[in-house]
């Protein structure tokens, strides 16, 4: 188990900070989420993230236009990386978007809930 951390004051951390005690390390890191973001075409540490972090917590992102051609050169590489991936096309597709589809409307819901009196 973790080191013990004293929650703030307000009575709503309380749970979050009771929960987080019970989960070691590797539980909390696999609530990340990964984008497809890499130097070129890197199959392996894509597929790596997926195995660990799930396929339905891994994001397409290219780091685009960071690159020195603006773009030509991470975007098709990054896109030829997730095609080379061990996966269904149902989860390459979730990848490519449906992953974000989820969490953008999961935020949406609970931005709707905290204005709700």
């Amino acid at each position: 188990m973790g080191p013990t951390v004293k929650p703030p004051d307000h009575p709503d951390y309380a749970p979050l900070y009771q929960r987080a005690e019970q989960q070691t390390h590797i539980e909390h890191f696999k609530k990340f989420y990964r984008d497809t973001a890499s130097l070129g075409f890197e199959p392996s540490t894509i597929q790596l993230a997926c195995d660990f972090f799930g396929v339905e917590r891994v994001l397409f992102g290219s780091d685009s236009p960071m690159d020195s051609r603006s773009g030509e050169l991470f975007t098709p590489e990054t896109d030829r990386t997730v095609a080379a991936l061990k996966l269904t096309e149902a989860e390459r597709r979730d990848i490519y978007g449906g992953n974000m589809t989820r969490l953008l409307s999961r935020e949406r819901v609970k931005t709707r809930r905290s204005a709700t009196p």
